[in-house]
């Protein structure tokens, strides 16, 4: 994790982890990581502590060994190359390849649920347009 210019969260690295396995690993990777001032943050919850699905992740992710991590990293390029996963960037004639950012957008349960309520409140919304342009077309008058 890259550090960041801002608020210093020296908690983020040792806050919890003593117990951990790999805590040593999880420190070294967090130890520069500096919460921005003012910015929600993914990774650090308001009170200076890691966010719980972090911890799990980091928890996990330390238990592999730098091979297997490199491993994983090196098949997931291998796939995305072998799928031809690529993308044009604006008044460019050549395809590049889609970079992978190999730690994921990690999601609790918490966010997840307001995020499937507010998807779902869409697409009753969007049904409902969809019925009224191809009905009644109350929308339009």
């Amino acid at each position: 994790m890259a550090g960041h210019a801002g608020q210093g969260s020296s908690r983020a690295s040792s806050q919890g982890a003593k117990a951990r396995p790999g805590n040593r690993r999880v420190v070294q990777w967090t130890r520069d990581y500096v919460r921005l001032p003012g910015i929600p943050d993914e990774f650090i919850a308001p009170d200076g502590a890691p966010r719980a699905v972090w911890s799990r992740f980091f928890d996990a992710f330390a238990a592999l060994t730098p091979a297997e991590i490199e491993r994983r990293f090196g098949s997931a390029d291998r796939h995305l190359r072998e799928a031809g996963v690529t993308y044009r960037a604006p008044g460019e004639t050549a395809d590049r390849l889609w970079p992978l950012s190999h730690l994921p957008l990690l999601i609790d349960e918490t966010d997840w649920q307001q995020l499937t309520a507010g998807i779902v409140q869409r697409a009753q919304l969007l049904e409902l347009v969809l019925s009224d342009l191809y009905g009644e077309g109350r929308l339009i008058t």
